[in-house]
């Protein structure tokens, strides 16, 4: 029994020995190792830390560009601006100011980097400190810092979301047309924004983490040798935190590097795409504004064109009444047709045709400049802005629109045609009818081109109206109608120029009928006889003229 007890004592005392050799162990280690370990790791730390007030700095900047081109977007989508505002637009989002924000957010990504490599200088020194202290201690912290991992996780931001959010909106940029890309825009830089917020926190909660490291690390590298005994817990408590923020910074560091990667693409995808839409907007707004004085150097000449086609149809109307009176076939007939056409009457009124043509024609050439100048905007236009619209909108003849129906004026130029027919066939009795008729077609052929060219007054007019709307004020949320705009634009042209085609046309057949009445009455009255014999012809032709019918019926009879 006592043998037993005393065995028992025995074993006692060992174990008793050995945990004051345990405790006498964890109480003399080599203490220098802990305090360089310390010393690096605040050198590290301090390192850290002012790298991160400039991160914080940098991504203010980052932000404030970001919220700036986002509050102009804002504004810009939300009220009703002029198109001067698209280059506004376009400059922000593909200017400087993008190009300093992306430059900025490629910065933060450069120094995220440093930062992870200042953590892990700072967890290598701690390592190398924790190399140099007793088991019974090493076990003490690393069992800290396993119990204390799981609580301090759920403290960190997770970024995922924040991720695949810009990773969407950068998606959305690359697939933006001119249906969404207001939206897609406004929204571009709300990301921008709100995340370049999030690199901001990130960033402070590593300062601050770093900041601790540099309080904590000083504890180990000034303590004392002979304090060891009395401050152990001190050591293992502050070696322990050491090592849990470091490991902390160098997480939030990669994590703040992979959402920087990401604000980057998105910076340079919405400077790209976005300010590639905006840019060409832009540049068809330009090309509109060129179209400016051609439209409304054509609408001043489309003016003059009316007015002297009113002059034409008073002054053919007056020919053909003149005319009218000189049907029957007498000495003063025939000194009236011979002085009508001695005078200026007819060479004015063919001058006048002339002249309308030529200003037909000038008018003509400004819309032809300017459905040039158009048709060649929008054909430039990225694909990205012309995805969507029908080949009915790319025409410019939308339901919507009321278009009439293409001038057709071969008829009426058929009809000239005959009448110019008539005059050049016409013998010395017909010559005065043929022409009193072809003045008559005439007449009314120029109330026609008259009543065309008020058509196409109206054409031009429109023109001048719709590049004032593209000009004017902008709902950018309905872009796309802008650019339905120029296609009507063109169509108006290509209407209007239609139409002055056929009124030249009309023209040419109307001066030719003149010409040839002119010409037909010259004719006749510079091979007339002397005023005896004029008297004695004129009688006889007025003598045949009266008995006309008669001398028909006799020639049926004697079947001539």
């Amino acid at each position: 029994m006592s043998s037993e007890v005393n065995r028992s004592l025995g074993d006692f005392a060992e174990s008793i020995k050995g945990k004051i050799d345990d405790v006498a162990e964890s109480l003399h280690f080599d203490a220098g190792d802990a305090k360089r370990a310390g010393r690096d790791c605040h050198t590290a730390a301090l390192d850290a830390s002012a790298l991160c007030s400039e991160t914080i700095s940098k991504a203010t900047n980052m932000v404030d560009f970001a919220n700036e081109i986002r509050s102009t977007l804002r504004a810009v989508s939300n009220g009703r601006p002029d198109a001067s505002a698209l280059k506004t637009i376009r400059d922000l989002v593909d200017g400087d100011r993008v190009k300093k924000a992306t430059a900025l957010a490629t910065d933060l990504k450069k120094l995220s980097l440093q930062c992870v490599s200042h953590s892990v200088a700072m967890t290598t020194a701690m390592d190398r400190g924790m190399a140099s202290l007793p088991d019974i201690i090493e076990d003490k912290i690393e069992s800290k810092v396993k119990k204390s991992m799981k609580r301090e996780d759920s403290q960190i931001r997770d970024i995922e979301e924040d991720l695949q959010e810009v990773s969407k909106c950068v998606a959305s940029c690359k697939d933006a047309n001119l249906f969404t890309v207001t939206k897609v825009g406004v929204n571009a830089f709300d990301v921008l924004t709100s995340k370049g917020e999030v690199c901001k926190e990130i960033f402070t909660t590593i300062k601050t983490f770093a900041e601790d490291v540099v309080s904590i690390s000083d504890v180990i590298k000034n303590f004392e040798i002979s304090e060891v005994a009395g401050k152990v817990k001190t050591i293992v408590k502050s070696m322990w935190r050491c090592l849990r923020l470091s490991s902390l910074i160098k997480r939030l560091s990669e994590e703040v590097g992979r959402l920087t990667r990401w604000i980057i693409d998105l910076f340079k995808m919405a400077s790209s795409k976005l300010g590639n839409i905006w840019g060409a907007l832009a540049e068809a707004k330009d090309c509109m504004a060129q179209c400016i004085q051609p439209i409304i150097d054509a609408l001043t000449l489309c003016g003059e064109a009316d007015e002297k086609s009113t002059a034409l149809i008073a002054v053919t109307g007056k020919i053909k009444d003149e005319l009218d009176n000189c049907l029957k076939v007498d000495q003063g007939s025939m000194k009236a047709v011979k002085n009508l056409f001695a005078s200026d009457s007819v060479p004015q009124a063919i001058s006048l045709a002339s002249s309308l043509d030529d200003t037909i024609e000038a008018a003509l050439k400004r819309v032809v400049i300017m459905i040039s100048r158009v048709t060649d905007g929008f054909d430039a236009l990225p694909k990205e802005i012309q995805n969507g619209m029908s080949e009915e909108d790319r025409s410019g003849t939308s339901s919507k629109f009321w278009d009439p129906a293409p001038a057709d004026v071969s008829r009426d130029v058929q009809e000239l045609q005959q009448c110019q027919n008539a005059i050049d066939k016409a013998d010395i009795f017909e010559a005065v009818s043929a022409s009193s008729e072809g003045f008559s077609g005439v007449n009314d052929k120029f109330k026609l081109c008259h009543t065309l060219l008020q058509s196409s007054k109206s054409f031009v007019s429109d023109c001048q109206s719709t590049i004032d709307s593209f000009l004017g004020v902008w709902d950018l949320n309905a872009a796309q109608e802008k650019l339905l705009e120029m296609c009507r634009l063109v169509h108006l042209g290509k209407m209007m120029k239609q139409v002055a085609e056929q009124v030249m046309t009309l023209i040419s057949a109307n001066i030719r009928v003149m010409s040839s009445a002119r010409d037909k009455i010259k004719s006749i009255t510079n091979g007339f006889l002397p005023d005896d014999a004029q008297k004695i012809l004129c009688s006889c032709v007025s003598e045949v003229t009266e008995n006309m019918d008669t001398i028909r019926d006799v020639c049926r009879r004697l079947q001539i």
